[in-house]
């Protein structure tokens, strides 16, 4: 999907959800949706912090329900999904910022 004569735009982030693991690693999950050559596609990164991350990308060519009056256009649509699955990952993920989550560490180190 990266190629260097495609247009990328961002159109709409939900805030990056942290994690602990079983592992004690911190884990990420990331959500946005990006209009890719004028494609809407969903793009989700997941993984563990100063590790593997994944990226996985959904283009979202058509919208739903074609020719109603409640016409959900492609961009709306993808947006939608985007929320949707954002929620779920909310309630087992921290919305605590990195930086908060590393001065904290770094405090109970220190004293």
């Amino acid at each position: 999907m990266d190629t260097p004569d495609e247009i990328r735009t961002l159109q709409h982030q939900l805030p990056i959800l942290y994690g602990e693991a079983v592992n004690s690693k911190i884990k990420l999950w990331d959500i946005s949706v990006f209009t890719i050559n004028h494609i809407p596609t969903i793009i989700t990164k997941h993984g563990y912090i100063h590790g593997k991350i994944q990226t996985n990308f959904k283009p979202l060519d058509i919208g739903k329900n074609i020719g109603k009056s409640n016409y959900i256009n492609p961009l709306q649509n993808a947006i939608n999904i985007a929320n949707f699955l954002w929620v779920p990952i909310f309630t087992t993920y921290s919305t605590i910022s990195f930086f908060i989550f590393v001065i904290i560490i770094v405090y109970y180190v220190i004293y």
